[in-house]
C-alpha cells in the first residue's frame, strides 16, 4: 500500500478539528443549505438551528481528536498489517460521522423538549 495512506487519516483529522473549530468560532448565523450542521431537525426552526450548530461544533472536534488518536495507535501502538489499518481507520471515520449525527440529533430532541 502506498505510504501516502497512511497520512490520510492525520489529515483528514486535522480537516475534522478544523471544520468544528470554524464552526464553533463562525457559526452560520441563518438557516441555509451551505454552511452548517443540516438536517430537518436542525433545519426546523432558529432556535434548533442555533443549537445545532453549537453542538455540531464541538462534536467535530471531539470526534477529530478521537480520529487523530485511533490513528496513532494504528501506526504506532499496534504492529497491524498496512490494509488492516487502513481498513480499521476507515471504519474510524464512519464511526465518527455516525458519533457526530447521532449525538447531535439527539441533544437537538432534548433541546426541543426545553423549549
Amino acid at each position: 500500500m502506498p505510504d501516502h495512506l497512511i497520512e490520510f487519516p492525520y489529515l483528514f483529522s486535522l480537516i475534522v478539528i478544523l471544520a468544528g473549530v470554524i464552526m464553533a468560532i463562525f457559526p452560520p448565523k441563518k438557516v441555509n443549505y451551505l454552511y452548517g450542521y443540516w438536517t430537518p431537525r436542525a433545519m426546523k426552526n432558529l432556535y434548533n438551528w442555533r443549537f445545532a450548530q453549537k453542538y455540531a461544533a464541538k462534536m467535530l472536534i471531539i470526534g477529530g481528536v478521537i480520529l487523530m488518536l485511533v490513528a496513532v495507535a494504528m501506526e504506532f501502538l499496534f504492529e497491524i498489517e498496512k490494509n488492516l489499518s487502513a481498513l480499521m481507520i476507515f471504519l474510524s471515520v464512519i464511526l465518527v460521522v455516525a458519533f457526530v449525527f447521532f449525538t447531535t440529533e439527539s441533544a437537538i430532541k432534548k433541546f426541543e423538549k426545553t423549549l
